[in-house]
């Protein structure tokens, strides 16, 4: 079977008949497995399976039908199971369905004919009862629905495979995860028929799931067909209505609490809506945001559904809801959130006025200038878009064009011209519109946008009105600052003068400044540290809302708000307050933002002094905040307030690798120790926070300072009360961190180890702070320990001593052995040896070997250690040769072997490592040996590894230097190599060397007479073969 992929099957079909594969294939040949441990029963699923279905023969279903029945009569599947953890059918169904996904032509004809012989297989060759859960058998049935192939779906569903059980599968490159033969009907579209085979076996509250990363169910994708042509509609709705019969909740919700039926009315489909009807929907359910599936259909215009659902819905309170709408740029307003609109201002913001005509008709227009939480009237919302067909239908049926929305009292001609709708402009200024001033004093076309300030020129003189002299002064004025480039130029230099004249200029700041994206000119402002013209904008009305760009964001750490910029700096403590107050005019206040963590976090880290102002501001306001309170009643001690709950607001837990300014999951006392300010520690300690709160990992503040060596901090702590023996989870005190810490200096350390009269406490793991001092190569600190009185030698749960935990460190190495300690203790003569740490450099391990007495260091070399290996193996694991010398020049025994029966020779053939084989062998490691009754074979276990197979029979044989070219050297530690012998040749005659001349002369005539042939430096009589040297394996 392995050979059947490189034959041309169309030359030998002939040969491949059934009579002679039952000949080939007996018991012995399908249990036998080659090299790679592989039987016949894998040859025949991944190559003899995709091999035949891509060849141009016919009867492809039939001929691998015959071929597993001879292999399943024969025990291949068994072998298969029995010499792998895998199924055997599992494996065919795996290759079959890989060989459907390679396939790149568009013949279903391929599909066709794997589904007929599965189907085959299954009927007659293997038993799958008892897998009808695996994952392969699941993703077979996908298939199978996917594909169309009834036959077999029929079957496996005989067989009991579920329907709604999920696996993750790839189809033509796609990746699935966690699908089921369910989920993919319904999304995969598939035909009438085979949704109802397996709606048969369906489970109905399982059918409404949720696909990953998708915020709704499945089945709503079905009634999304507003766009597709009226067959695939059709189609689409009976796929439907099968699920609503086989018992699919009508009122199933999505995560927002969408149903089916809202769905359906945005996509104007009054089937859809009947068929829920017949099945009991209820219509009058509610999202999150209070939308019944009649504010869905007024929002996406449907007039249809809107009719539809009058005659079901007949009481007026199903269409008098008020509902909160987000909408996104371009709104009458600047945010983005609003609350109590109509089914009017839903219409009004759609720009449908057929909608509007249908309210008007039915009866449910009502009031046309009704008010939402803002006094935003309809046609506010009206003039926001780029059509008038709304705009002119609300005047015309009444609509006041004067009103005024908001606490700055701004008029819709104010929207329309501050947003460069110039048709709605026009239109409200025929039917009466002024331009008077706002509550601030700013008239409409003060905030004109530039892009209609032409057009409204010419086209104002032809309304034939008339329009106020100062319109037009206003219109045609050159402004310096027209564009904010100007004033971005004058913020981010720090010109204070033309700032001032942009507000004379400009009575109304800007929204953005175009020149830095989005950002906000108090934003630009803070950005770029200029508090005076920050309060400067503050005095004229500037928003702390906005996001700031990308640019501003790099400009320093969290510059994400207004307000934590202005938090960061000190040089804004002045109008801090001012931006406090302000914050409190908007809706997302920072404490009541999620990240209501940053301001305090930040005000300790960076500028200590905002700590007292943002409390201060937070205790001024303490009732705004009661409600939040009442979010998270429990687990609070009696009396418990808001700026408790902000005192104690940890940080989140960053990502791996990030070095962030704040401490992961500490609070702000935690903060200001890690970034070094006392005076912050000052003022938090001062509101009653617990001195000794510990963050997620259990550290206290006083861990912190200390592991940073602040010893400002470490002294405040210490005198304000902290405890000094507070251990995280780990079981570490301030002290064993300080201890690993490169930062902390002698002074923290001699703070610390002057109130620890324990030299023997010990963390969770039995280490002292001697152990921590070694583990982290901090010189002066271990140092530092020893002279105060901690015991080298004590050891801790994994049984070593802060003496052991030194020699991964470089500079500890160094000191520890001019010290003269003993490291005898390391190596236990009554049990097995632990494993030493690593050596930081091969002096490291050769003063180790040289410093530790013989008989320890011989047990340490040569017997298998508690992990299983020796020191030699180790190292030819990693491929050290520089450590795997020092190793054998100190004793160690080449041939010893691990715990599985390896030496350092075969261990080096496993792991690949070529160069620390080169030199085993040339030391005469053993190749080939005999443990527990098994043959280890140096050669074999490097199959996997072709460089180092190649190097064993070819390169080590060519690499070597010849004979003639090789100096003798007796004294040479090294063994000749395994295969090459060396005969000795008495040099007597013309070839003895004369007297007076240099032995270096000498060796330099032999060599030259050599390369004409070393045979001719023998004497005819000398026997050679008598006189060959002995191989190391004859010793």
């Amino acid at each position: 079977m392995e050979e059947l992929e490189p034959v041309k099957f169309t030359e030998y079909e002939k040969n491949l008949e059934a009579p002679i594969i039952s000949r080939l294939a007996t018991p012995f040949s399908v249990n036998h497995r080659d090299k790679d441990g592989r039987s016949a029963w894998f040859y025949f699923c991944t190559k003899t399976i995709p091999h035949v279905l891509n060849s141009k023969v016919t009867g492809k279903s039939a001929y691998l039908a015959n071929i597993l029945s001879i292999l399943v009569q024969n025990g291949a599947a068994t072998a298969y199971e029995q010499a792998t953890d895998d199924e055997a059918p599992a494996l065919l169904v795996s290759a079959t369905l890989e060989s459907v996904n390679d396939n790149t032509d568009d013949d279903d004809s391929h599909a066709a004919i794997l589904a007929e012989f599965l189907l085959d297989a299954i009927c007659t060759s293997i038993d799958i009862g008892m897998m009808i859960k695996h994952p392969k058998i699941v993703e077979l049935l996908i298939w199978s629905v996917l594909d169309a192939q009834k036959p077999l779906l029929r079957k496996l569903l005989e067989l009991g495979v579920d329907v709604h059980a999920k696996c993750d599968f790839h189809r033509f490159g796609v990746f699935y995860q966690d699908e089921s033969a369910m989920d993919n009907a319904i999304e995969g579209e598939v035909d009438l028929e085979i949704l109802s085979m397996l709606l048969i076996r369906a489970q109905p509250n399982q059918i409404p799931t949720v696909k990953k990363g998708k915020l709704q169910p499945r089945h709503f994708d079905l009634l999304m067909h507003s766009k597709r042509a009226h067959s695939e509609s059709h189609s689409r709705l009976k796929s439907f209505e099968a699920l609503l019969e086989a018992g699919l909740d009508p009122d199933a919700r999505s995560s927002n609490l969408v149903t089916a039926a809202m769905v359906a009315a945005s996509a104007g489909s009054v089937e859809a809506l009947q068929m829920l009807a017949r099945f009991r929907a209820d219509f009058t359910l509610v999202n999150k945001d209070g939308w019944t599936v009649v504010h869905h259909a007024m929002a996406a215009g449907q007039v249809s559904v809107l009719k539809y659902l009058r005659h079901k819905l007949m009481k007026d309170e199903d269409w008098s809801r008020r509902v909160s709408v987000t909408l996104g740029p371009g709104g009458p307003l600047t945010q983005s959130r609003y609350f109590n609109w109509t089914l009017t201002h839903l219409a009004a913001y759609k720009s449908d006025s057929d909608v509007l005509q249908f309210l008007k008709e039915t009866d449910l227009l009502g009031d046309v200038d009704t008010r939402d939480q803002e006094d935003i009237t309809p046609l506010h919302v009206a003039v926001c878009s780029i059509t008038t067909a709304t705009t002119k239908w609300l005047i015309d049926n009444g609509a006041n064009v004067n009103a005024r929305y908001g606490v700055q009292d701004n008029r819709a001609l104010h929207v329309a011209m501050r947003l460069g709708r110039l048709e709605n402009s026009l239109a409200l200024i025929e039917a009466g519109a002024d331009f008077a001033a706002n509550s601030i004093g700013v008239t409409p076309e003060m905030q004109v946008h530039m892009s209609i300030r032409t057009g409204l020129l010419s086209m104002l003189p032809q309304l034939g009105l008339p329009i106020p002299p100062t319109v037009y002064e206003v219109l045609k004025r050159d402004h310096k600052l027209q564009s904010t480039g100007g004033l971005f130029r004058a913020i981010t230099s720090g010109n204070l003068e033309m700032c001032h004249y942009a507000m004379k200029e400009l009575p109304e700041l800007p929204q953005t400044i175009n020149s830095c994206g989005d950002c906000t000119p108090l934003i630009v402002a803070l950005a770029w540290q200029q508090p005076n013209i920050a309060k400067l904008f503050l005095e004229h009305g500037a928003s702390t809302t906005g996001i700031p760009c990308q640019v501003v964001q790099k400009r320093g750490v969290c510059f994400d708000s207004a307000l934590n910029i202005a938090v960061g700096n000190p040089s804004f403590n002045p109008i801090l307050e001012q931006i406090l107050e302000r914050s409190l005019e908007y809706e997302m206040h920072w404490t009541q933002n999620p990240r209501l963590w940053m301001p305090l976090h930040l005000a300790a880290a960076f500028n200590p002094d905002a700590i007292e102002i943002l409390l201060s501001h937070v205790f001024k306001y303490s009732e705004c905040f009661r409600s939040r309170l009442e979010r998270n009643p429990g687990g609070h001690r009696g009396g418990y307030t808001f700026l408790d709950e902000l005192l104690e607001c940890r940080a989140p837990i960053s990502p791996k690798g990030t070095n962030p300014w704040y401490v992961p999951g500490g609070t702000a006392l935690h903060t200001a120790a890690i970034r070094n300010k006392p005076k912050a520690v000052e003022i938090l300690l001062g509101c009653n926070l617990d001195i000794d709160v510990k963050d997620t990992y259990g550290s206290t503040a006083l861990h912190y300072s200390a592991v940073r060596g602040h010893i400002g901090v470490t002294e405040k702590l210490l005198e304000r009360g902290a405890n000094f023996r507070t251990l995280n989870y780990k079981g570490a005190s301030p002290l064993m961190t300080a201890a690993r810490s490169r930062a902390t200096g002698r002074d923290v350390m001699s703070c610390l180890t002057s109130l620890e009269p324990n030299r023997l406490s010990e963390d969770l793991e039995g280490q002292t702070a001697l152990h921590y001092a070694a583990l982290g190569g901090n010189l002066k600190s271990f140092i530092h320990l020893l002279d105060a009185g901690w015991d080298p030698y004590q050891l801790d749960e994994k049984q070593r001593s802060p003496l052991e935990c030194s020699l991964c460190s470089t500079s500890l190495t160094s000191y520890v052995y001019a010290r003269y300690f003993d490291f005898a203790h390391m190596i236990s003569i009554s049990s097995e040896p632990h494993p030493i740490s690593q050596f930081p450099n091969l002096l490291g391990l050769r003063l180790f070997c040289k410093w530790l007495p013989r008989v320890s260091r011989l047990r340490w070399l040569n017997t298998v250690s508690t992990v299983g290996d020796t020191p030699l193996i180790r190292a030819a694991e990693m491929g050290h040769v520089g450590f795997m010398k020092i190793h054998i020049e100190a004793g160690a025994d080449l041939e010893i072997v691990d715990r599985v029966g390896h030496t350092a020779l075969i261990a080096a053939c496993r792991t690949g490592r070529l160069p620390v084989i080169a030199y085993l062998v040339h030391q005469g490691a053993k190749m080939e040996y005999t443990h527990e009754s098994c043959i280890m074979n140096a050669l074999r276990s490097a199959i996997g590894h072709p460089e180092i197979v190649r190097w064993f029979l070819v390169d080590r044989w060519t690499a070597q230097d010849k004979l003639t070219n090789s100096v003798s050297n007796p004294e040479k530690t090294e063994k000749q190599w395994a295969g090459i012998r060396t005969v000795q040749i008495p040099l007597c005659g013309g070839f003895e060397r004369p007297m007076g001349v240099s032995l270096f002369a000498y060796t330099r005539d032999l060599h030259r007479f050599s390369r004409e042939g070393w045979r001719r430096i023998v004497p005819l009589a000398w026997d050679t073969i008598a006189h060959l040297v002995l191989l190391p394996e004859e010793l």
